[in-house]
C-alpha cells in the first residue's frame, strides 16, 4: 500500500472512529431519529439549541449541567437528548444536519441560545426553557416541574375525546391554558381552530380569546418572513428594495400593529445605513414607537433611540451632518 492511500485509509478510520462516537453519546443530531426512538422507548424529548463552539451560556450549560453524571444518569429515564447546533466551525455538523437545523430554528422562531425545549415523541414542545444555575441535579428538578405541563396538557386533552360540542372546546382550552403561550401559538394551531368552530357563537366566551390568538400566531408568521427576507437584502447591501419591502409589508398589513411597527423600524435602519440619514432615521423611530408604545418593541425604542442620536453626534463631530449632506465647513 503507497503511503499516501495508508495515510487516506488511516483518516478513514479515525474519521469512522469519530462517527462512532458521536453516535454512541447521548445526544442524537437527527430529529427524526430522534422521535422514532423516542416512541418506540416512550419517552419525551429534552431538545437544546445551541452554538457549541461560540455560545458562552451554552458552554456553560454544557459544563454545569448536562456534562455532570448526575444529570447523565437522571435525564435518561425519561427523555432522549437532541442537540440541535449552530457552530461556527461548519464541519462539527453535516451538511444535512445543517438544513435541517435551519429549518427547525424557522419553524420553532428560535431568536436565541441556548433555546431548550421538553417535547413529546411527536416533537410537540410543553415546556421551555434555557439556562439555569445549580448543577445537574437542580436542573433535572427544574425540568421536573416544567413536565408539569405536559401532564395537565394530556389529561385535559385526554377527557376532551370522549366529549362534544362546547364542552370539548372549553377541555381542549384548559388542556391549552397550561401551555406556554408562545408554543400554543406555534405548535396548536390545530386545537385553536377547533375550538373557534365548537364555539362559533362564542357561547363559551372562547371565539374572541382565540381568534385573537390565531391573529397574534398570523402576524408572527408575517414578522418571521419579514425579517428573514429584510436580513436577506441587507445581507447585500440592497437598501433601495428593503426600503420598497417594508412600504410593502406596510401597504398589505394595515392595522396589525406589530407588522406596521417592525416595518416601520426596519426603514429607520435602511435611512441610516443607506444614506447616513439619522435624522430621518430617528422619525422612523418615533413612528414606530407611536404604533404601539406598550409592545416589547415599543418599550425598546427609547434606547434605540439614544443610540442612534448618539451615532448622528458622533457622526457630526466627522463631518457629516446627521441628514446624509456634509456639512459646508462654515463656508
Amino acid at each position: 500500500m503507497s503511503v499516501r492511500l495508508y495515510a487516506l485509509s488511516f483518516s478513514a478510520v479515525l474519521a469512522s472512529l469519530s462517527f462512532a462516537t458521536a453516535q454512541d453519546s447521548q445526544w442524537l443530531q437527527n430529529f427524526s431519529e430522534a422521535k422514532a426512538k423516542a416512541k418506540a422507548l416512550k419517552k419525551d424529548l429534552l431538545i437544546d439549541f445551541t452554538g457549541s463552539d461560540w455560545c458562552i451560556w451554552c458552554k456553560r450549560l454544557d459544563k454545569e449541567v448536562f456534562d455532570q453524571p448526575e444529570f447523565k444518569t437522571g435525564i435518561e429515564k425519561g427523555y432522549i437528548l437532541v442537540k440541535l447546533d449552530f457552530p461556527n466551525d461548519k464541519k462539527l455538523v453535516a451538511e444535512d444536519i445543517q438544513k435541517q437545523n435551519a429549518q427547525l430554528q424557522t419553524e420553532w422562531s428560535i431568536q436565541g441560545f441556548p433555546s431548550i425545549f421538553l417535547a413529546d415523541a411527536d416533537g410537540r414542545p410543553y415546556a421551555q426553557t434555557g439556562y439555569q444555575a445549580g448543577g445537574g441535579a437542580k436542573y433535572l428538578e427544574h425540568l421536573a416541574e416544567k413536565q408539569k405541563a405536559k401532564t395537565l396538557r394530556d389529561e385535559n386533552f385526554g377527557k376532551a375525546k370522549d366529549a362534544k360540542g362546547l364542552e370539548r372546546a372549553k377541555i381542549l382550552s384548559t388542556g391549552l391554558d397550561a401551555l406556554p403561550e408562545d408554543l400554543v401559538l406555534a405548535h396548536y394551531q390545530a386545537e385553536m381552530k377547533e375550538i373557534l368552530a365548537l364555539d362559533a357563537k362564542n357561547e363559551g366566551a372562547l371565539k374572541a380569546k382565540y381568534e385573537a390568538m390565531l391573529d397574534v400566531a398570523a402576524q408572527k408568521m408575517v414578522l418571521d418572513e419579514l425579517q428573514q427576507k429584510f436580513n436577506e437584502l441587507a445581507q447585500g447591501t440592497k437598501w433601495e428594495d428593503a426600503d420598497k419591502l417594508m412600504d410593502d409589508y406596510l401597504a398589505n398589513n394595515k392595522g396589525r400593529k406589530r407588522i406596521e411597527q417592525m416595518a416601520t423600524f426596519h426603514k429607520a435602519i435602511v435611512a441610516i445605513e443607506n444614506k447616513k440619514d439619522f435624522d430621518a432615521g430617528l422619525k422612523f423611530v418615533d413612528a414606530a414607537k407611536a404604533i404601539d408604545p406598550t409592545s416589547e418593541m415599543g418599550q425598546q425604542l427609547d434606547q434605540i433611540k439614544k443610540n442612534i442620536e448618539k451615532m448622528r453626534d458622533e457622526q457630526k463631530k466627522t463631518g457629516d451632518g446627521g441628514d446624509g449632506k456634509k456639512d459646508g465647513g462654515g463656508k
